[in-house]
């Protein structure tokens, strides 16, 4: 699958990774914050899990950026995709009930493709982890 290698056109996976990181987890603490129990009654909990599954995967990509652990970055990957889902039926959801709304569809739209901009950028850097790990375990077998 195809990768990156600049975030942002001008910034080092590593960098870009690292404010992406931080930009979810402020999503993902707004979302948590403006959950809505009355406007959500069937689905609040879902939500709230969805947000806060996604906060933890957040953090754990903080850290993967320190530790360069691939595995940390998983959760962040399947918990963005559910996501991804979740916001997708909203978005749907939100314009059958309301109808439709300019400024509700372009922020919508704008969620959804920052959303799969920042998942892109984290696989892009679980797969050069995965290509870091395999060069260091090749340098220490051959070293030893």
């Amino acid at each position: 699958m195809l990768t990156i290698d600049r975030i942002f056109c001008f910034l080092g996976l590593k960098w870009g990774i690292l404010i992406i990181a931080t930009v979810d987890t402020a999503i993902c603490a707004f979302g948590i914050y403006d959950a809505d129990p009355q406007e959500l009654m069937d689905y609040y909990l879902l939500a709230i899990s969805i947000f806060v599954a996604h906060l933890v995967a957040s953090i754990l990509i903080i850290v993967s950026v320190f530790k360069n652990n691939k595995f940390l970055i998983l959760l962040y990957l399947i918990t963005a995709n559910v996501r991804l889902i979740y916001t997708s039926v909203t978005f749907v959801w939100h314009n059958v009930m309301y109808s439709l709304y300019t400024a509700h569809l372009i922020l919508e739209y704008l969620i959804l493709a920052i959303s799969f901009y920042f998942w892109f950028c984290a696989y892009s850097w679980y797969k050069a982890l995965s290509v870091l790990s395999t060069v260091g375990a090749t340098t220490t077998t051959t070293t030893t």
